[in-house]
């Protein structure tokens, strides 16, 4: 039965019922995007942190550097006031985008579950045997 020129929920359930090879390929889809986002946020995260540490690192050298030079005269002062700035900016940003690519992270992987549990929901002979629940399940563990 059409609603509108969109079919209602039980004509679609009893179509996929038949044939649930499109509403498989969408989920498996769906599924394999939202976990190659979870790849790419943690990477990116990873990627931001070594860069934070390695400029961080290198900065300290160079400070120890301009120390020894200048005898812990003006010039380091100078040096390290524009050093420390630069690298509280950078820190800073490298943990606003990491707080960010997390809730990513978490709503990525509460899409991935809800896909991944919706197949059982469409056809209940493909729940999962091994005891697990999609995150999206009515019962919660105790």
């Amino acid at each position: 039965m059409m609603i509108g020129g969109m079919p209602d929920a039980d004509s679609l359930h009893v179509q996929f019922a038949n044939n649930p090879q499109p509403i498989v390929t969408f989920v498996t889809t769906e599924h394999y995007n939202l976990q190659a986002e979870r790849a790419v946020t943690t990477s990116e995260t990873n990627g931001r942190a070594a860069i934070f540490l390695a400029t961080l690192s290198s900065g300290l050298v160079a400070l120890a550097f301009i120390g020894q030079a200048s005898h812990l005269g003006p010039p380091f002062y100078a040096f390290a006031l524009v050093l420390f700035i630069v690298l509280l900016f950078l820190g800073t940003v490298t943990f606003a985008r990491a707080i960010q690519s997390s809730i990513a992270d978490v709503v990525a992987g509460a899409g991935s579950s809800a896909a991944a549990g919706s197949t059982s929901t469409l056809r209940p002979a493909w729940r999962p045997t091994s005891g697990i629940r999609a995150a999206t399940s009515p019962r919660r563990w105790h």
